[in-house]
């Protein structure tokens, strides 16, 4: 009796986040035991929401007293889901049940079949997006398709590195609710590298100066302004400022330059100009 008191397993149906400290909000422990809002201890420096409990065709609704088990007089289970869930260690500290703390992990999801010395902080929704430790290099990926929170969608996703600007959590227990919509990623951004399936973008702040295209093989790069844009390609690389009249372009066969109606090019049989040349010095030596 005094082990039952220790410590017990369970399952999370659903976590709170807004707290100072995770919240399991109802973790089933023995038959007909709910525990409800039970702290959940994480390590520091990491942290996740785990996944609501998944329900079942079988599942009653606990919130209608009318398909409580209870209520059948078949047994007195409360309406307790049997749908997969994360699993919880509760531990009762001083063998007192009415406070207990949450250790928590979800096998749904956890990567598994790492090597000696690997690591990784994953994506809770099971969608295998992962930051990977090995001996050779630290990885941060992403990838599309559906996940565990969303097994019917196949969505798109990316891979952000960015320096933002945001304001300081407050660690005020009074003020906790008040920044429930609190942007993690940023209020704005400085910089950012966005990597999706096909694309490597570059961005100042809000504005796109620069991206890779696989499909097409191609860079293109502008500055923040719109006036100046360099594209390189498996075929040439091209340098414009605002259009085509005011432009460079190298390819296999010629190199040209361009301003206006005044081009001068460069090909295997000579150099060719469209108006008759002048000598003078340039004045932006």
């Amino acid at each position: 009796m005094v082990a039952r008191s220790t410590a017990s397993r369970a399952t999370g149906r659903e976590f709170e986040d807004n707290h100072l400290m995770q919240e399991v909000k109802q973790a089933d422990v023995f038959h007909s035991e709910t525990a409800t809002s039970v702290e959940r201890w994480q390590q520091v420096g990491m942290t996740a929401v785990p996944l609501k409990q998944e329900q079942t065709q079988q599942q009653k609704n606990p919130e209608d007293p009318a398909s409580s088990e209870e209520n059948t007089g078949d047994d007195w289970n409360h309406g307790q889901p049997k749908g997969k869930a994360a699993e919880a260690l509760m531990l009762y500290l001083n063998g007192s049940r009415s406070h207990p703390v949450a250790l928590v992990d979800d096998r749904r999801v956890r990567p598994y079949g790492m090597k000696e010395g690997e690591g990784a902080h994953y994506a809770p929704d099971g969608s295998e997006q992962m930051s990977f430790f090995d001996e050779n290099g630290h990885y941060v990926m992403s990838l599309d398709g559906p996940s565990v929170k969303d097994q019917k969608t196949n969505k798109t996703r990316f891979v952000s590195v960015r320096h933002v600007n945001k304001k300081m959590q407050s660690h005020d227990g009074t003020k906790v609710q008040e920044e429930k919509d609190y942007k993690h990623q940023g209020d704005t951004v400085n910089t950012e590298v966005r990597c999706s399936k096909n694309r490597i973008e570059f961005y100042s702040g809000d504005k796109l100066v620069g991206h890779y295209d696989k499909p097409s093989n191609t860079w293109e790069l502008y500055e923040s302004g719109g006036q100046f844009r360099v594209i390189i390609n498996s075929t040439n690389v091209i340098g414009q400022y605002q259009d085509n009249k005011k432009s460079f372009r190298v390819d296999k066969d010629h190199t040209h330059i361009r301003y206006q109606d005044n081009t001068i090019w460069v090909d295997k049989d000579g150099c060719w100009c469209s108006a008759p040349l002048v000598v003078s010095s340039d004045t932006y030596e």
